[in-house]
């Protein structure tokens, strides 16, 4: 579920910076009626959407990551018939029969 929440939060990350890209490539079209704050503000707003993204991809990646070495963990554990128990102390494993 976090998984496709990332992955739909990136998407709309993409969307984001390719409509700042083009208002800032439609500003420079327009340089000499806007004023370089503008600009600037266009510029700053893009660097922020790319930070986003670049978070964005990071966190998936982690995800990602985590979910194989969980997935790996659970068939090794399956395979020698031991269970993780978790209670309040730290987790102990205990031999299935």
């Amino acid at each position: 579920m976090l998984f496709l929440y990332c992955h739909q939060r990136i998407r709309l990350l993409e969307e984001k910076i390719s409509n700042v890209t083009e208002e800032l490539n439609a500003a420079r079209q327009l340089k000499p009626t806007v004023s370089s704050d503008a600009l600037e503000q266009l510029e700053r707003r893009l660097q922020r959407a790319e930070n986003d993204l670049v978070a964005g991809d990071v966190l998936r990646d982690n995800l990602r990551s985590d979910r194989e070495k969980v997935t790996c963990i659970s068939l090794a554990f399956s395979a020698c018939n031991v269970k993780v128990v978790v209670s309040n102390a730290p987790f102990y494993l205990r031999k299935v029969d």
